[in-house]
């Protein structure tokens, strides 16, 4: 699946996760509530897209994508 996806290295899987559960929930939501909505053809893909855009926006606010942060 990683190579399918275009995995990188800087897009952990446990953020990955996160977002397919967050957009999973989403498209359930829109689904019940929003007769026009259709999940994404290649819902993967669409995840990956969407967790990179989130890590870019990330970065350019400092932060790291991925990283443990201690509290």
């Amino acid at each position: 699946m990683g190579s399918d996806l275009g995995w990188r290295l800087d897009v952990g899987w446990k953020n990955y996760w996160a977002m397919a559960c967050h957009l999973a929930w989403s498209w359930r939501n829109k689904e019940k509530h929003d007769d026009a909505f259709f999940r994404p053809t290649l819902p993967a893909e669409y995840v990956m897209r969407r967790l990179r855009m989130y890590c870019v926006a990330d970065k350019a606010m400092n932060l790291k994508c991925d990283v443990q942060r201690n509290l």
